[in-house]
């Protein structure tokens, strides 16, 4: 019974056309200087963020990932952004923030947490890298970005703390372009 199953499965396998079904990955890492500018409000009185609460340019490692599927699977594009803040400062007139009223000209110590996740499905435009002979290629596809936020104040001479904390999904289109105008080296842009 072993040879028989042996050659059916041989057959199967020389009857199947052969097809590519590589998939594609490529990751890269990157840094952003982060310069909170603004202000911020949750029930209350706006608060500036660099005035106020001191908050300063912070520099991150961003990364992300693109997945290259084969035939008619989407690609994937997923991208992780850390945004975080912490200061020192005072207002100085009282304010509400959540349920929550600090005093003027109370230190205050506060957190700041923005990351966002990309999470995009694109494709190729069909045959343009074909046409161009490999020099240009242009990806459209739809993107969710995913914003983690988190903002967390506290005058801990006066026992006075809150927080406030949500996630929200943006939908976003994601383009992506490339143009190699030689082997082996590219320009990308992404929006």
């Amino acid at each position: 019974m072993r040879p028989f199953a042996l050659i059916i499965c041989l057959a199967v396998l020389i009857a199947i056309p052969a097809s590519s079904y590589a998939i594609g990955i490529e990751v890269g890492l990157g840094a952003w200087q982060q310069d909170p500018q603004g202000n911020i409000a949750y029930r209350g009185a706006d608060i500036d963020l660099e005035k106020d609460l001191k908050y300063d340019a912070e520099a991150r490692v961003i990364g992300r990932v693109k997945i290259d599927m084969p035939l008619f699977i989407p690609n994937i594009y997923l991208m992780y952004t850390p945004m975080s803040f912490a200061g020192a400062g005072s207002k100085d007139a009282s304010f509400t923030f959540g349920n929550q009223t600090f005093t003027a000209n109370v230190p205050i110590t506060s957190e700041l947490t923005l990351d966002h996740y990309d999470i995009a499905l694109f494709y190729g435009i069909p045959f343009l890298r074909t046409a161009t002979a490999g020099v240009l290629n242009v990806d459209v596809g739809l993107n969710a970005r995913i914003i983690d936020f988190k903002a967390k104040l506290d005058q801990n001479s006066l026992n006075f703390h809150e927080s406030k904390s949500m996630t929200l999904p943006v939908p976003m289109v994601y383009v992506g372009a490339q143009i190699k105008p030689i082997k082996k080296v590219a320009i990308e842009a992404e929006a």
